[in-house]
C-alpha cells in the first residue's frame, strides 16, 4: 500500500450529548462566534488503528465470516431496572446504550436495516454505531455483502477523512443479519440541520453551504476514483473499483467533531446500503440500466421507477452521485423535502439567498443531461478555490 494512502488515526468519540462545536455559525443572523477548531487533547485513537504514517502498518480486516455476537444482560442494579444488553465480538464488548433509528426496529420496517444502536466499548468508552443489516433473503444478502465490501475496500484503501469508517463486522452464516460496526458522528445529519433551520426560521449560510459541497466532493472523489483530495500531491489509486453510492441525501450526509478543521464540524458520508461497484457490473451481480434500492424522490432526471416493480429504471452510476450530492446542498438551502429539478432548468437551483458561484456550481451538478455534469475531481479546483477566497478550510 502506498504510503499517501495509509490509514488515518481517528481520534475517539466525545461523549454523548456534547455540544456540536460550528453548528451555530452556519445560520445567517445569529451572533454566537464560531467555535474554535482546536481538538479535544484527550482524544486517543479508535480500537488499535494502525499509525498511518506507518507504510507497513497493518489494516484490521478480519474474515469473514465471523461468529455472531453473544446477546447477553446483566443483572439489575436496583429493583425495576431493564438489564444491560451487550455484543461481544472477537476483538471487544460493546454496551448497547439505545437506537438512533426507530424506524428500523418496527415490524412493518421494510429497509435493508433491522436497527441502528449507539453502543459503547465497555473497556475503553468510546462511542459506536451498530448497523444490522438484514440476511434474510439470498438479494438482501447480496445487498449486505456488496455494502461490507464497498466499506471494507475504502478501509484497506486508507479512508477518506469524509467517508464513515468500518471498525469491524460479524456473521454467522445462519441468523437473519450481520452487525457492522461504524464510528458514530456525535453532530446528527444534515437532514436535522434542515430542521434546524426550519424551526429556527433561519437559512444556512453561503459559506456553510460550500463545507457541506466541499466534504461530500471529498468523499465521492474517493469513492469514485480513489483519490485522497486531503493529501498532499495525491493520486487516483491504480485500477481502483470504482463505487457508487447512489443514495446521497441529508440523512446520510453526517456531521462530526472529531478531526474536525475550522469553525465547521466535519462532513461524513455514510450509508453505502445502495452501493454498486464497477466490478459488480463487469461480472453480472449488477445490471447498468436497472438499480433496486434507493429512495424515490432522490433519483436524477434521467431515472424512474418501474411502474411493475421491477427496480428503478435508467442508466445509473458516477452522475447519479454528482446529481445527488447537488440536490443535497439545494434542499437545504431551499429548506425544502425533496430537491426540484425544475428550479435547476430555471437557473436558480439555491435561490436568490445565495450566491451566483453556488447557484452555478449546483447547476452544472444537476444538470439535465448526466453527460453534462462534472465528476467530483473536476470540481476540486474550483472548490477550493471559492473555499480560500471565503477564508474557510477546504
Amino acid at each position: 500500500m502506498p504510503p499517501a494512502y495509509q490509514l488515518r488515526e481517528r481520534p475517539t468519540e466525545m461523549s454523548a450529548g456534547a455540544d456540536m462545536p460550528g453548528l451555530a455559525s452556519a445560520f445567517e443572523q445569529i451572533s454566537i462566534p464560531p467555535a474554535t477548531s482546536e481538538r479535544r487533547r484527550d482524544f486517543q485513537p479508535v480500537l488499535e488503528l494502525p499509525d498511518r504514517r506507518r507504510s507497513d502498518a497493518p489494516v484490521y480486516a478480519p474474515s469473514i465470516p465471523q461468529r455472531m455476537p453473544q446477546m447477553a444482560g446483566t443483572a439489575a442494579t436496583h429493583p425495576g431496572a431493564k438489564p444491560t444488553k451487550f455484543l461481544r465480538t472477537d476483538k471487544a464488548t460493546y454496551e448497547i446504550i439505545k437506537s438512533i433509528d426507530p424506524r428500523s426496529d418496527k415490524p412493518e420496517n421494510k429497509g435493508m436495516s433491522y436497527g441502528i444502536h449507539l453502543v459503547r466499548n465497555i473497556k475503553t468508552g468510546f462511542l459506536f454505531v451498530e448497523k444490522r443489516i438484514k440476511m434474510n433473503t439470498e438479494s438482501r444478502k447480496e445487498r449486505a455483502i456488496a455494502e461490507v465490501d464497498a466499506l471494507l475496500q475504502i478501509r484497506r484503501a486508507g479512508c477518506s477523512y469524509s467517508i464513515n469508517l468500518i471498525i469491524e463486522r460479524f456473521w454467522d452464516g445462519a441468523t437473519a443479519y450481520c452487525s457492522v460496526i461504524l464510528e458514530h458522528c456525535d453532530g446528527g445529519t444534515v437532514a436535522e440541520i434542515i430542521d434546524q433551520s426550519l424551526k429556527a426560521e433561519r437559512h444556512v449560510t453561503d459559506n456553510f453551504a460550500w463545507h457541506i459541497l466541499t466534504g461530500v466532493t471529498k468523499a465521492l472523489c474517493f469513492i469514485h476514483d480513489g483519490l485522497d483530495v486531503d493529501l498532499p500531491n495525491a493520486q487516483a489509486q491504480p485500477r481502483w473499483n470504482t463505487i457508487c453510492h447512489l443514495d446521497l441525501k441529508p440523512g446520510n450526509v453526517f456531521l462530526s467533531s472529531r478531526d474536525q478543521k475550522g469553525s465547521y464540524p466535519r462532513v461524513v458520508l455514510g450509508d453505502f446500503g445502495c452501493t454498486v461497484t464497477w466490478d459488480d457490473i463487469k461480472t453480472g451481480k449488477a445490471d447498468r440500466a436497472t438499480q433496486w434500492h434507493g429512495t424515490p424522490d432522490w433519483h436524477p432526471p434521467e431515472i424512474h421507477m418501474d411502474p411493475d416493480g421491477a427496480g428503478i429504471l435508467g442508466r445509473y452510476g458516477i452522475p447519479t452521485d454528482v446529481w445527488q450530492m447537488g440536490a443535497i446542498i439545494q434542499v437545504m438551502c431551499r429548506r425544502v423535502v425533496y430537491p426540484r429539478q425544475e428550479l435547476v432548468d430555471e437557473g436558480r437551483p439555491c435561490g436568490r439567498r445565495y450566491s451566483g458561484d453556488l447557484n452555478n456550481m449546483i447547476g452544472r451538478t444537476m444538470h439535465n443531461e448526466y453527460v453534462k455534469r462534472p465528476k467530483a475531481v473536476d470540481m476540486v479546483g474550483e472548490i477550493r478555490r471559492q473555499m480560500a477566497m471565503r477564508g474557510l478550510v477546504f
